[in-house]
């Protein structure tokens, strides 16, 4: 039944709808109006941007009419282009249609896709109630997870809704896709409650704790705005996933978050903000205007906890410098006496965002990231009180939503250097290039023999070992008594590994607008990325469980030794070391090309 609705509506949107708009701004927070909003608020022309998005329909009007007024001639000009998409028709409708190839080391992948929509803004009672909204449904030629492990780069962001359920058309696997808001308040005080993916800070599409890369969520936020400040807080419904793999869904799994930013200076500002992740359970103290940190210590602080410092600073109009400080869990008492190799789970973004104006190129961006092992990967237990993890367990505290990071794409663990830029030649083509430089290592490999030793006589498919946001310090029961492990929850460890991957990508995407008519307009985008990998296969798995199967004993019940593919070791460094001498035998050095041409048809 569900796939004859699935073709039914397909069709009809197909047929109907062959046409687009942008997605809408009041709904979708990486529409390119929020691009230009910050560009706008670095070149000094607007102030105070509300520090979530998407914004209100009435927020954005706001924006806009004030760049119209106030800005240069091709600032108002840009400006009046989203104001008449704005406040046009109610409706729009767009179709896409992509072709994708990807070569990795001699070998050839072909996908393609395409999604019809229709989308729009609605506005009630003078601006006072807005809704926003886009609904389509995306078809491919795998699966959607097949798709973007194929032909997306390493720690790219997906920006479809679409992983669950799918219904078949053909050759096509086909995905609901859509997202809601609506607003109601003026500009200075609006709540917002739907479906949508969410954005904090100043480094869009892949922020540290709310990235607009992320998968969608159902929220309810709030937001206060004033001259000096101002104040948000969002409760956010996400999906729990299988702790080992990201796999499966459940519900109930939520996320809370809430920042307060002062501008210091009409040049610095400086926000703190907290978020919680938890689950099992509806907590109505944190829809409550209070310190998470006290909140989560009325049920025992058994709540996932993070908080974390923005500060910005217009150094000259034009010229953004950003620093993001995302702090997970660390050992404050080896910080005050200087011993940074201790408990140290934080993730950290700083750069410099320059938008020159009038000029062929319209933005530069130079940043650094770094996440250190086991940020965002708490992990959740199936009996709370035993601390007892199975394969079946589901994770209700680590920093995922359908077992995709709600955070950077970076996994624990990694660094990256960036570099991009916009150019617009002529009229009617734009052109992004990116550059990036990253690494990564796998903490489960500096894991001394005995704590190694623990992973392998696991059970098999309960712990990750692959250095990715699912691998956390296990927490186990030696002698009667729980314990973490100790070389792994008392140190750094950051970028110190044997063996590391090291990623180099650089790419260029170009859109040009062929034309804009009454009927609509049509585009032509591209994009290629030149990807290498050195060492691929780090972020594979080292100490697989499931050995107990393979270990003999004496009669005094002491263990002789442990046969371990078809070869028996008396000692567990030689145990050890087989396990790691077959996992770097896996490495490879990979050289990928990615290509896509895309037509975007709107009306």
């Amino acid at each position: 039944m569900k796939t004859k609705f699935y073709k039914i509506v397909f069709v009809l949107l197909t047929a109907l709808f062959s046409a687009s708009a942008f997605a809408q701004m009041s709904v979708d927070p990486n529409h390119d109006f929020y691009k230009d909003a910050q560009k706008w608020e670095s070149q000094g022309v607007i102030s105070n941007l509300p520090p979530v998005r998407p914004y209100p329909v009435n927020v954005i009007k706001e924006i806009l009419n004030t760049v119209i007024e106030k800005g240069s001639s091709s600032q108002s000009k840009k400006a009046q282009a989203y104001w008449e998409e704005l406040t046009g028709k109610g409706w729009h409708v767009q179709l896409d249609a992509n072709v994708n190839y990807k070569n990795s080391n001699g070998d050839s992948y072909f996908g393609v896709d395409g999604e019809p929509e229709v989308n729009g803004d609605i506005v009630f009672f003078d601006d006072l109630v807005g809704i926003g909204y886009r609904l389509g449904f995306a078809g491919y030629n795998k699966t959607a997870k097949e798709y973007i492990s194929t032909f997306y780069p390493w720690a790219s962001n997906f920006y479809r809704d679409t992983l669950q359920d799918p219904g078949e058309i053909g050759p096509l696997y086909t995905y609901l896709d859509t997202d809601d808001l609506i607003s109601v308040g003026n500009t200075s005080y609006y709540v917002q409650a739907g479906l949508s993916r969410l954005g904090f800070g100043r480094f869009l599409g892949d922020g540290l704790t709310l990235s607009e890369g992320a998968y969608h969520s159902a929220n309810i936020i709030f937001t206060l705005r004033k001259e000096r400040w101002n104040y948000t807080q969002l409760y956010s419904a996400i999906g729990a996933s299988k702790s080992y793999d990201g796999t499966m869904l459940l519900p109930n799994k939520y996320l809370t978050f809430h920042q307060f930013e002062f501008n210091i200076t009409p040049r610095i500002s400086l926000a703190y903000y907290e978020n919680v992740v938890f689950g099992k359970r509806f907590d109505f103290s944190y829809f409550l205007p209070a310190p998470y940190m006290a909140l989560q210590g009325i049920g025992g602080c058994e709540d996932n906890l993070q908080m974390g410092l923005l500060f910005n600073y217009r150094i000259i109009d034009g010229l953004l410098w950003s620093t993001d400080l995302f702090v997970d869990d660390v050992n404050f008492n080896d910080l005050v006496k200087f011993n940074f190799d201790t408990k140290l789970r934080i993730a950290a973004r700083t750069g410099l965002i320059y938008y020159p104006e009038d000029f062929i190129i319209s933005k530069v961006a130079l940043d650094y990231t770094f996440v250190t092992p086991y940020t965002y990967s708490h992990w959740d237990y199936s009996d709370d009180t035993e601390k007892t993890i199975t394969e079946n367990t589901y994770n209700y505290q680590n920093y995922t939503n359908n077992g995709l990071p709600i955070g950077t794409s970076l996994p624990p663990n990694s660094d990256q250097v960036k570099l991009s830029f916009d150019i617009s030649p002529v009229k009617n083509l734009d052109l992004t290039f990116n550059f990036a430089f990253a690494r990564h290592g796998n903490s489960a490999e500096t894991l001394p023999v005995n704590e190694a030793m623990r992973y392998i006589l696991a059970e098999e498919g309960v712990y990750a070992t692959d250095g990715s946001i699912y691998e956390h310090v296990m927490l186990s029961k030696e002698d009667g008594k729980w314990s973490y492990l100790p070389s792994a929850w008392n140190s750094l460890n950051f970028l110190n590994q044997e063996h590391m991957m090291y990623i180099f990508q650089g790419g260029v995407e170009a859109k040009y607008v062929l034309g804009r008519f009454n009927w609509g307009s049509v585009s032509v985008m591209a994009g290629y990325t030149a990807e290498y990998i050195r060492n691929k296969g780090v972020d594979s798995n080292l100490f697989t469980g499931g050995l107990t199967t393979s270990v003999d004993t004496d009669d005094d019940g002491e263990i002789d030794y442990y046969t371990y593919n078809g070869v028996d070791y008396t000692s567990e460094e030689e145990l050890v070391a087989a396990y790691k001498a077959d996992w770097v035998s896996n490495f490879t050095n990979q050289f990928n090309n990615y290509f896509y041409i895309g037509l975007r048809y709107k009306w």
